[in-house]
């Protein structure tokens, strides 16, 4: 692995070493995904709602999914309340 060179004045220093670590400690399971909300960035290894599509079951409790993406959202909805 390359590191990069650490910062001159501590302060800058402290954050790089957290920084590191913080990378380091936490990775991703190769072929796995986290499921998030929609706060998450869209990028691979997590499994985000679509955006700009109903999915809330509480807003929408006797409405059915009208395509795909509403469908998925509902399904995804489901999991992130266990």
């Amino acid at each position: 692995m390359n590191f990069p060179k650490p910062p001159e004045s501590t302060t800058s220093l402290i954050l790089f070493i957290v920084f590191e670590l913080t990378i380091i400690a936490f990775f991703f399971h190769i072929g796995k995904y986290y499921v998030v909300d929609k706060g998450y960035p869209d990028r691979k290894g997590y499994l985000t709602p679509y955006s700009r599509l109903k999915y809330h079951q509480s807003q929408f409790e006797h409405v059915l999914p009208t395509n795909a993406q509403e469908a998925f959202n509902l399904v995804l909805n489901v999991r992130l309340e266990c």
